[in-house]
Formats: structure tokens, sequence, C-alpha cells
């Protein structure tokens, strides 16, 4: 018996020395696995906070071409003396679509009304003569606000209503392409 509870000991000792094994093998993994997720949390927390300055930057680039937009819009519609009306709501909406169906950006198409209200022209012609004005400045390789001004003191100069702009504008163009001069000239 004595050598049973020898062997007994012996297979106790062997399998408690197992557990013992496998138990500082198990806490080693669960170390490790601690560690790697404090790592990754740690690296998904910098990847958001680049992400939020990214995001940021961006949401504050946005900001400021809208600023610039309203800006400029509210100096085309003191120039026109449309403010707080519907005829600036007008003006607003056709350089808004000005800016989504043209080259020329939104702010653009919002300095040429401040041009074309600058020489006298009513929101109408405004709205009528935008497009053609934008093509000149296009054609021509000049600013949006030459190209708006000339337009409309042609316009102006001709007694020509706002329809005819594209007439206008086609023999500017012509005239300035075959002389080898330019729009200003």
């Amino acid at each position: 018996m004595a050598r049973t509870i020898h062997e007994l000991a012996g297979v106790a000792t062997m399998r408690i020395a197992g557990f013992v094994t496998k138990a500082k093998q198990a806490s080693e993994a669960t170390r490790k696995f601690r560690e790697s997720w404090t790592t990754a949390g740690r690296d998904i927390g910098r990847a958001a906070t680049r992400i939020g300055v990214v995001v940021g930057g961006a949401l504050v680039c946005v900001g400021k071409v809208v600023a610039d937009f309203e800006q400029t819009m509210t100096r085309a519609g003191a120039v026109t003396r449309t403010l707080g009306t519907t005829d600036f709501v007008k003006l607003e909406d056709a350089a808004r679509r000005m800016g989504e169906t043209t080259v020329f950006s939104a702010r653009e198409a919002a300095e040429a009304i401040e041009q074309m209200g600058l020489a006298g022209l009513s929101t109408n012609e405004i709205i009528e003569a935008l497009p053609g004005a934008l093509q000149l400045a296009s054609a021509a390789q000049v600013s949006i606000a030459e190209a708006s001004d000339v337009a409309a003191k042609t316009m102006r100069a001709f007694g020509a209503d706002a329809s005819e702009l594209d007439h206008i504008n086609d023999d500017l163009v012509g005239r300035f392409t075959k002389t080898k001069t330019t729009l200003a000239e």
C-alpha cells in the first residue's frame, strides 16, 4: 500500500506540475492577449484622432467656401439692392446653379452677379446674362469679374438686352481671336 501511495503521490505531483505549467501558459497567453488589445486600442485611438483631424480640416475648408460664397452674395445683394427680397433668392439660386453646372464655383458666379449689378443690370437681366458672362470668361481666359463687366457694359453701350449676350459674346470672341488681341484690348 505504501507503494501505491507513493505512486499516487508521484502521479498527483506530475499532474499538479502539468496543471501549474498549463496555468502559467494560460496566464502568459492572457497577458499577451491583453497587451495586444491595449496596443490595438492605442492604434485605433491614434487612427481615430488622425481621421478626426482630416475630417475637421475638411469641415473647416467647406465652412470657408460657404462663408466666402455668402460674403460675395451679400456684396452682390447690396450692389443690386436685393438683400432680403425674393430677387436676392433668385440671384443666389442662379449663382449656385452656375456653380453646379459650369467649371466656375458658385462664389465666382456671385462675383459675376456683383459686377453686372455694378453695371446697372436688373435681377432678370443678370440671371439671363450670367451663363453668357461665364462662357465669355472661359473663352477669353479672363476673370469672371472682367468678363461680366465687359459683357454688361457692352450690352448697355449697344442698347442690347441680356437675350442678345450670346451673339455679343460670339462677336467679341471672334474678333479678339481673329486679330490676335485680348478681350481687354
